[in-house]
């Protein structure tokens, strides 16, 4: 009787079909993790926070606007002859201080308008004071799987921890796509509606298919850095977790 084990040889037809059973598991564990974003209270606590930043920041472009077009041209003298370099023997016209004037109107409210109003809220909004928003959602993602006892289900049959991981990656990126889309357009609309106050009309002269590649660009690596984020504070959120839950058995043991 031979002892040398007899191979199992894997047909490529089970091959494939434990391949795409993988991935449905992945499929099914993303759908998962989204319903639970979906139906946490503090998911539409941070959204209502971001939508209330996006709001504070347009009414701060608002009030400037408003005071820089309710200010007399005369004001703008001592301004106006610092940018000239003519500290002495300076007497501009009041046409020259009104169009000054208009010139500061226009500079203080194009956060307002396109261009101005996506730069802003890529490299300000969304890049200063928001990714503290998604490092809190992921927060959720991590703490729901403690919760769900899916982490000290280590040797029971189901989806692996990987299929965990990447779960949770794909929902992390999910939800930071989601928050570009709403976000951006909201920021946008109400800046043309702020706009109004300004009387500078939008303009369309930049728009192009270069420009419109450059905006998408331009905001795909802005969720990029989101998602940079996003990942730093899932693997921190899981070691803090490992670590809690290793000292709970050690005590326990």
């Amino acid at each position: 009787m031979s002892s040398t084990p007899s191979t199992h040889n894997v047909s490529p037809a089970t091959s494939l079909i434990q391949q795409r059973g993988y991935v449905l598991t992945i499929i099914h564990l993303i759908k998962a993790e989204l319903y639970i974003v979906r139906k946490r209270t503090l998911t539409r606590i941070l959204l209502a926070v971001a939508l209330l930043i996006i709001l504070l920041s347009t009414l701060e472009s608002i009030v400037f606007t408003y005071y820089t077009r309710a200010s007399s041209a005369e004001s703008y003298k001592v301004s106006y002859c610092i940018n000239a370099g003519m500290l002495n023997n300076c007497h501009p016209t009041a046409t020259q201080l009104e169009v000054y004037k208009q010139q500061q109107v226009v500079s203080v409210s194009n956060p307002l308008r396109l261009p101005g109003s996506l730069s802003g809220i890529v490299k300000t909004t969304l890049s200063t004071f928001l990714p503290v928003l998604i490092i809190i959602l992921i927060g959720i993602l991590v703490g729901s799987e403690y919760s769900l006892g899916t982490v000290r289900l280590m040797y029971t049959r189901g989806p692996t921890r990987i299929q965990y991981l990447c779960a949770k990656m794909s929902a992390a990126a999910i939800c930071i796509l989601i928050a570009y889309v709403v976000l951006i357009p909201f920021n946008i609309l109400l800046g043309l509606m702020a706009n109004l106050l300004s009387g500078i009309p939008q303009s369309l002269t930049f728009f192009s298919a270069t420009w419109l590649l450059h905006a998408l660009l331009f905001s795909a690596i802005g969720a990029f850095g989101w998602f940079v984020w996003s990942m730093m504070a899932l693997c921190f959120a899981i070691i803090g977790r490992s670590r809690v839950c290793l000292q709970i058995i050690t005590k326990a043991e």
